[in-house]
C-alpha cells in the first residue's frame, strides 16, 4: 500500500502545473508548454491589445485586464505574437497530452527594467507646483498640444509635465504611435518617461498625458511630438520650471 501511495505522489507531482517568470526582447521568442485540457495564463505589466496566432484553428484565446488566456484544441505547434501598448512579444506555443505545462507565466520586457534607474522610483520627495503654461502647439492639423501645469520633486531635478492631447482633425485616431520627448541641443534627455490616458482620440475629444523627465532647471529644452509622419515641437523656457 505504502508503495502505492508513492507511485501515485510523484505521477501527480509530474502532470502539476508550473508558475514561473519569462524576461524577453524584440528578438526572442518564449517557449510556453501548453496542456490539452488546461488553460494557460500570459500575465503582462502592459495591457494587450491584439494578439495573432500562426494557427488559429487549434487555440482558443481570452482577454482579461492584463492577462491573456491560451487554451489549446489539439496537440498543434504553432507562433503566437501578443500586441501591447509599446511592445510585441513572441512565443512558441507547444501543447502535450501529458507531462509537466505552465499555469502562469509572467511576463515582462528586458528594456523595462533599465529605463529608469531604481534611485530614481524608490526614493520619494514632495511635489509642488511650479508654474501654468498654457501654451499650445500642433501637430500638423491633426493635434493639438497643450502645456497645462508643471510640477517638481522638491529638492530634485525631476519635472512632472500635466499635457492635454486633442484631435483637432475629422478622423479618429489610434494613438499606438504617438510619441512624445524632450530634447535639448538634438541630444533626447534622460530619463525620461510619459502615459496616454486613453489608446483612441476621438474628432474633438481631449486626452491627458503625464510626462516624467529629468532636467536642469535653468536650462531650456525642447518638447517635440511625433504622430505616423507628423511632428510638431515646443521651446519651453526655463523661466516655466
Amino acid at each position: 500500500m505504502a508503495a502505492i501511495l508513492v507511485g501515485l505522489t510523484c505521477s501527480s507531482q509530474l502532470w502539476a502545473g508550473t508558475v514561473r517568470s519569462v524576461y524577453t526582447d524584440e528578438s526572442t521568442m518564449v517557449p510556453i508548454n501548453l496542456r490539452m485540457g488546461h488553460s494557460t495564463v500570459l500575465r503582462f505589466l502592459e495591457k494587450p491589445k491584439k494578439v495573432i496566432l500562426g494557427n488559429s484553428n487549434y487555440y482558443s484565446i481570452e482577454f482579461i485586464d492584463n492577462d491573456v488566456a491560451v487554451q489549446p484544441l489539439g496537440t498543434v505547434a504553432t507562433n503566437f505574437f501578443v500586441y501591447g501598448t509599446k511592445n510585441v512579444y513572441g512565443f512558441l506555443l507547444k501543447t502535450e497530452t501529458q507531462g509537466k505545462y505552465d499555469d502562469l507565466v509572467h511576463v515582462h520586457w528586458k528594456e523595462a527594467l533599465t529605463q529608469i534607474p531604481t534611485k530614481a522610483v524608490i526614493k520619494l520627495s514632495p511635489i509642488k507646483e511650479v508654474s501654468r503654461p498654457e501654451i499650445n502647439f500642433k501637430v500638423a492639423n491633426i493635434l493639438e498640444v497643450t502645456i497645462h501645469k508643471i510640477l517638481r520633486f522638491e529638492k530634485r531635478d525631476f519635472y512632472i509635465l500635466d499635457l492635454g492631447l486633442k484631435n483637432i482633425s475629422k478622423s479618429e485616431f489610434d494613438l499606438t504611435d504617438f510619441h512624445i520627448e524632450a530634447i535639448r541641443n538634438k541630444l533626447r534627455l534622460t530619463p525620461q518617461e510619459f502615459v496616454v490616458r486613453d489608446s483612441h482620440l476621438k474628432p474633438g475629444q481631449t486626452t491627458s498625458i503625464r510626462f516624467l523627465i529629468k532636467t536642469l532647471g535653468n536650462s531650456d529644452f525642447t518638447l517635440k511630438v511625433r504622430f505616423k509622419n507628423f511632428s510638431g515641437h515646443q521651446l519651453l523656457s526655463r523661466r516655466y520650471l
